[in-house]
Formats: structure tokens, C-alpha cells, sequence
């Protein structure tokens, strides 16, 4: 067996890493492609896309119904749900 492992996190480097440039455009890209799924998928508008970060914690990304058309119509056809896996491409 193999001797015991030490790992040591950084956690300056790991907020910068989860906080850069880099990382906010990706989940921005991903928030958008999800955007586009939901548009085609659902008829109305009312979706849009918010970024936020924060120094101690991490860069995040949601797509939100911003309308009360968009929520009754998310709630009754979980339409964000169902366009999530459009992200991931």
C-alpha cells in the first residue's frame, strides 16, 4: 500500500480560480445556451440571465423567469428544468 497522501488547498488561489475572468465568461456561456433552450422551448418571454460573484465565495451564473408569465409557466411545465442539460454542451 501506498504511503498516506497530504493534500493541501489553497483557498486564495482556489476563490481566485473560481472567481477569474475565464470562469465567469464559461458560466455565462453555459447560463446563455440554456437561455436559448428555454426560448425555443417555451412561447413567451420573460427569461433572462444573472451573474454574480463574490470575493470570498464563487462566480454563479442562473437563469431566472423573471415574469409572472414565465414563473406560472415554468412552475406548471418545469421548463427550466427540462432545458438544463442544454448547458452542458
Amino acid at each position: 500500500m501506498a504511503g498516506k497522501v497530504n493534500v493541501r488547498l489553497y483557498r486564495r488561489a482556489h476563490n481566485e480560480i473560481r472567481n477569474s475572468d475565464k470562469t465567469m465568461a464559461e458560466l455565462e456561456r453555459r447560463a446563455n445556451l440554456i437561455l436559448s433552450a428555454v426560448n425555443v422551448a417555451s412561447p413567451g418571454r420573460g427569461y433572462a440571465v444573472a451573474t454574480s460573484k463574490h470575493r470570498h465565495s464563487r462566480g454563479r451564473a442562473a437563469v431566472l423567469a423573471v415574469t409572472m408569465y414565465a414563473r406560472r409557466s415554468n412552475a406548471k411545465h418545469n421548463t427550466l428544468l427540462k432545458c438544463l442539460s442544454a448547458g452542458r454542451g
